[in-house]
């Protein structure tokens, strides 16, 4: 009960002034007081830690640098998904239905999002709680808001797109949207929320992965419709065809990042170099 007051707590300033700017902003200062500290940290270091020490920063320091990816990987991913419903080709499943239900009930995607993603915490905080992170507190608070900044942007400078404009824009954004997944995945620090709903229901069911995930996405698809959501070919190249593209980018760009974050070696160097006068 204790985690679940501290997250009400931590995300009531959103939901009370129905900005989407306070959780970005809330983020970004949370992850630069920690950028700050570690700076101030190694500034005082001048000489070799102890062993014992230098294990225990070489974690923060890793953690840190996970946190920052799977931030990265989020933004990646929402301007991705932005450029998709800008091109009207459809968006993914769960962003579909978000915007078409955040519509019919005359709410922002980013606090309709927050709101639906943190009863889907709730109860895989119940039930499947081993799959939960400070990533997927991450992806749970900023997603929505993020697509919903970035279609603001994009909104404007597209207002019927041709056929090549949708051509592009489907190309662009499941590129961008398949390399934010990556990133996030590859910080290994918690599932999202809407990939945590699948194993929470297989602990108790004991089904098959693959016909659980399908009719999870089916689900959501048939409701974003229900709700005049934004689905096209992009929903159905994002539920079904995203697997090689995340492929591509965990090879060429995610794997070397994650080798260079958990390289002890590395890390303990950097920590332990004396400073120069």
């Amino acid at each position: 009960m204790k985690i679940v007051c501290h997250i009400f707590e931590f995300f009531s300033d959103d939901l009370r002034r129905s900005c989407y700017w306070n959780a970005v902003y809330l983020e970004i200062g949370t992850l630069t007081k920690m950028s700050r500290a570690l700076f101030l940290w190694k500034k005082k270091g001048k000489c070799a830690l102890p062993k014992e020490s230098t294990k225990k920063n070489i974690k923060q320091e890793q953690l840190f640098l996970r946190l920052l990816l799977a931030f990265f990987g989020v933004v990646i991913l929402a301007f991705g998904a932005a450029i998709l419903n800008a091109a009207q080709v459809g968006v993914d499943a769960y962003s579909a239905n978000n915007i078409g239900m955040s519509r019919a009930f005359g709410m922002s995607l980013g606090n309709f999002q927050l709101l639906l993603n943190l009863l889907f915490f709730l109860l895989i905080l119940v039930f499947n709680r081993k799959n939960l992170g400070w990533g997927t507190l991450i992806n749970m608070v900023l997603v929505g808001y993020f697509i919903q900044f970035f279609n603001s942007l994009l909104a404007p400078l597209v207002e019927t797109p041709g056929i090549v404009i949708k051509l592009c824009g489907l190309l662009i954004g499941v590129l961008l949207f398949t390399m934010g997944i990556s990133l996030y995945l590859g910080a290994d620090l918690g599932a999202g929320i809407y990939d945590g709903i699948t194993p929470m229901i297989l602990k108790y069911t004991h089904w098959p992965f693959v016909p659980v995930r399908v009719a999870q996405d089916v689900f959501f698809v048939v409701t974003a419709l229900v709700f005049h959501g934004p689905v096209g070919i992009g929903t159905v190249i994002n539920a079904f065809f995203t697997g090689p593209f995340i492929h591509f980018w965990d090879r060429v760009l995610t794997a070397p990042l994650i080798e260079k974050i958990t390289n002890p070696a590395k890390i303990s160097e950097k920590i332990t170099k004396p400073e120069k006068n």
